[in-house]
Formats: C-alpha cells, structure tokens, sequence
C-alpha cells in the first residue's frame, strides 16, 4: 500500500491536473497526497441513456431473463471480492426472515470469492432466495436493472463512484446503498431513506425492508422515484454533461500551465 501511494503521489504532484469522478475521492486525493486544492478536477462519470433506459414492460424484460414474475427482485453487480460486502448481503437475506421468503437476490459477476459465496448461500439455507449469476455481458446488462425492483449496492470499503448505481437509476430502478465513498454524494440528491445505516448484515437487511414496505404500500411512491432516478442522470450523468465539464478543465489546464 505504501508503494503504490509512493508511485501515484510521485505521479499526480507531476501532472498540471487531476481529474476525479466524485467529490469523494477529490477529497481523498487531497488528504492522501497533500496537493493543492485547485490541481483536482471534478467530472462525474457518465452512462449512456441509450442503452441504459426504462423497460417498456418489465414482464417481458423478466421472461427474457427467467426470473420470476411474483417475486421482488433485488439485483446487484460486482466483481466477487471482499470490499464489496457481498457477504454481508447473503447474511442480510437470511436476517430478514419470513418478511424475505417473497424476495430473490439476484448477485451478477465473477471473483475470487464466488466458491465461498455459493458455500455460504448453501449453508444458510438461501438457495431458493439468492441466485449467483456469474459473468453478464455488457449487452445484457440494462435488462437485468430494467427487471429489478430494487438494485443494492452493499459495498463496504470504498467505493470511488459507483457507475453500476447511475446505470440503475437511468434504468428506472431505485436504490439500496451503504454510507460509503461516493454513495451517499449520490443518493443524497433523491432519497437519503435509502442509504443504510451501516455496512452490516443488520443495516442492510433494515434498509431492504424499510424500502419494501413503504413501496410496496405505495406502488406510486415508486414509480416516483423511479421517474425522479432517471431524470437525476438525464440532468447529471450524461456523457454531454462530461464531455462539456472534462473540456472546461483541459481549458483550465492549458491555462494555468
């Protein structure tokens, strides 16, 4: 860790700019390698609103995919390792008993920890609630967000920007987030009610129901949210909006040069 810090301070206080996707990790290359304020540059990432857009009807979207239609669906994507709290999120479906039994977990992506993951779904009883899905290639990717009820994000070491998130919100699904890195910077502008409390199976497991009964009771409450996650991203996160703010900096640049 040391020498990988060494090599990207010895990198970056050499450069005329740094360009950043969040205000968290602006923040973090000012604490870590002690740079002036006005050498860091915030752009935020970008999804395409082409491909990454609302289902027309989500039936469909879940027959193509073979998943259940009377089921809640909670989706997530992510490489399989440990900081991104996955195991705490199989110890949140089990914690949120009978309440859960009407739930499917639907985990994508592959890892070192897939093997352990699948022991640990078989050993406390999750089979018929988690479905490992391994690798999804890009092309299918929007599908399964346009099929989710919900997308979770259970990181719990940080998370720099969370693309997967903005991908989900321009899909129309809301979502479930840990207090960690760049999550809250984002779901801060929609609803701070679903950000967890912790990182934990216990917080996890609290938002997950907390967000299911109050939607559930008030199906229009979602499809609030839902419309109110896409325009977040069609006014915040498009690749106009970074192209125009990553210009802007290169002129900054060029400038202070």
């Amino acid at each position: 860790v040391k020498a990988r810090q060494w090599v990207e301070r010895f990198v970056i206080r050499r450069c005329s700019g740094v360009l950043v996707l969040s205000e968290f990790m602006r923040q973090r290359v000012l604490h870590v390698h002690a740079v002036p304020a006005e050498l860091v540059h915030l752009a935020p990432g970008a999804v395409d609103l082409a491909r990454f857009c609302v289902a027309e009807d989500r039936v469909v979207v879940r027959e193509s995919l073979s998943l259940p239609q009377n089921k809640v669906i909670i989706f997530t994507v992510r490489r399989l390792v440990p900081r991104m709290g996955l195991e705490n999120l199989i110890l949140a479906a089990k914690e949120l008993g009978e309440e859960g039994k009407d739930c499917l977990f639907v985990i994508g992506g592959e890892g070192p920890l897939r093997a352990q993951l699948d022991q640990m779904i078989h050993e406390e009883g999750l089979v018929d609630r988690i479905s490992l899905r391994g690798f999804i290639p890009e092309h299918d990717l929007p599908a399964y967000y346009q099929a989710a009820d919900f997308f979770i994000l259970p990181t719990y070491a940080l998370e720099g920007f969370g693309l997967v998130m903005v991908e989900a919100l321009a899909c129309g699904t809301p979502v479930i987030g840990t207090p960690i890195g760049a999550i809250p910077e984002v779901l801060n502008q929609l609803d701070q009610d679903l950000i967890a409390s912790g990182v934990d199976a216990a917080s996890l497991a609290q938002a997950i129901r907390g967000a299911r009964r109050r939607f559930y009771a008030r199906p229009a409450e979602w499809r609030r949210l839902s419309a109110a996650g896409r325009a977040l991203v069609e006014s915040r996160y498009t690749w106009d909006s970074h192209v125009r703010q990553f210009e802007t900096i290169l002129y900054q640049v060029k400038e202070a040069a």
